[in-house]
């Protein structure tokens, strides 16, 4: 069309009466501009979002805002509740990878046949939390675990995803020598798509800022005012995106613009260049983080979100047995995590 807008009349949109995923778009000389995903939450209540390929030209992104307005106002009409749409804002993320694989020594005894993420607060286990927040606050429905330590006790409990109306899938890391190789055990499932990677001992409320913030190459989740001599601290320049990632900085050494890392990243395919490349650490382990920063090195554009909500690394029965406390007697500002 070189570079001229359609007109209206160029539009053609169906509907499918059935329980719809998709709906397509296409113009006048048939190519399919994007696709909507519909999901049913109730009787006349869907959720509408639509998505085009990161860098499509202006045009196309306008075609794309028309179609949309469109699309909802004939929702509206047919007596639908279009709720979470946003024209210029629409979520892209749809795959978690989460790293369920470490046995957690600190955990002592609680972890002696049992993997990290499946120990309980309040009689649920920290994985499922994660599953079922990342459902419900950013509508990620296809998971991909990477267990370890008794990994079949994550796999017997959540099977398919069925229960909680996802699709979980599974790999098995059977060297346990660090985090940094572990993502490849789900690059061919994660494929071309943009995706959430985090740990699967980490509780946060914040997805939908994380997900929201994904407009450059990638996010990182981070945590202002903790300890950073104590986990990895990534540096920003001034304008929000990470320069350098220090792991437990000796105290009176740590860079300025420096924030503690919450374990949550979005990323697209290319991060698997970087976990390729690995080499082991001083802890004679591949390092996750070394790949964030080759990354970064590389020019790629990693955008630093700081949570501004309740956000806990479940680490050790000290943490643990303070958000079980915490969950059966909530502070009056309503927060239910730590810090770190």
């Amino acid at each position: 069309m070189d570079g001229q807008m359609s007109s209206p009349a160029d539009y053609n949109v169906s509907f499918g009466r059935e329980v719809a995923r998709t709906l397509l778009y296409e113009d006048s000389q048939g190519t399919i501009l994007f696709t909507f995903d519909l999901s049913d939450k109730g009787s006349n209540t869907l959720s509408l979002e639509g998505r085009v390929e990161k860098g499509a030209p202006p045009d196309k992104q306008a075609r794309r805002n028309m179609a949309f307005e469109r699309a909802t106002q004939h929702l509206v009409s047919s007596g639908y509740k279009v709720e979470d749409f946003d024209s210029l804002n629409m979520r892209t993320v749809k795959k978690a990878v989460i790293l369920a694989a470490g046995k957690g020594t600190r955990m002592g005894d609680l972890t002696t046949s049992l993997p990290k993420p499946m120990v309980e607060i309040e009689g649920k286990p920290v994985l499922e939390r994660i599953v079922e927040s990342l459902r419900d606050e950013v509508g990620i429905r296809d998971f991909f675990i990477i267990t370890g330590w008794y990994g079949n006790v994550i796999r017997d409990y959540f099977g398919n995803g069925d229960r909680w109306k996802v699709n979980v899938h599974y790999g098995e890391q059977l060297v346990l020598d660090g985090t940094g190789k572990a993502p490849e055990i789900a690059q061919d499932w994660v494929g071309k798509d943009k995706f959430l990677l985090m740990y699967g001992d980490i509780l946060s409320t914040d997805y939908k800022l994380l997900v929201d913030a994904f407009k450059e190459d990638g996010v990182i989740a981070l945590k202002d005012g903790a300890d950073l001599t104590k986990g990895g601290a990534a540096v920003l320049d001034q304008e929000g995106f990470m320069i350098d990632l220090v792991e437990k900085a000796a105290a009176g050494q740590v860079p300025a613009n420096a924030y503690y890392n919450a374990g949550i990243y979005l990323l697209t395919r290319e991060i698997f260049t970087y976990t390729a490349t690995l080499e082991k650490s001083p802890r004679k382990e591949y390092e996750f983080t070394d790949a964030l920063k080759a990354l970064v090195k590389s020019g790629a554009r990693l955008r630093g979100i700081i949570l501004p909500r309740e956000w806990a690394d479940v680490r050790d029965p000290a943490v643990l047995a303070e958000l079980n406390r915490r969950a059966q007697h909530p502070p009056p500002h309503g927060g239910g995590y730590s810090t770190t």
